[in-house]
């Protein structure tokens, strides 16, 4: 994520099948990655960003899942202010579709 490297934090976090995963910090991290690549409407890789940031912002919704993090310590814990802003990013593309 440090050196922008979208296109590689997709295809490693899709590994894990994060998009079925409700832990914000990990959806908020493979939102940021699909927000900076642009795909052709329609294909898969397409449908498969409109359903992670879909996912992402309903998840930002439930207050609950904020406090839920399960990433090792010495990964970066991104603060609400940054998770929100990540939630109005992906709300805005979807409402451009």
């Amino acid at each position: 994520m440090a050196h922008k490297k979208y296109s590689d934090v997709i295809e490693t976090i899709e590994k894990t099948d994060a998009m079925s995963k409700d832990e914000l910090q990990i959806l908020a991290r493979l939102t940021w990655a699909y927000l900076h690549q642009n795909f052709i409407r329609d294909e898969m890789q397409w449908v498969c960003k409109v359903i992670v940031l879909a996912n992402y912002c309903d998840c930002y919704n439930q207050e609950l899942l904020r406090v839920n993090q399960v990433l090792p310590s010495y990964i970066e814990t991104w603060p609400e202010s940054r998770l929100g802003d990540i939630a109005t990013q992906a709300e805005q593309w979807l409402k451009d579709l």
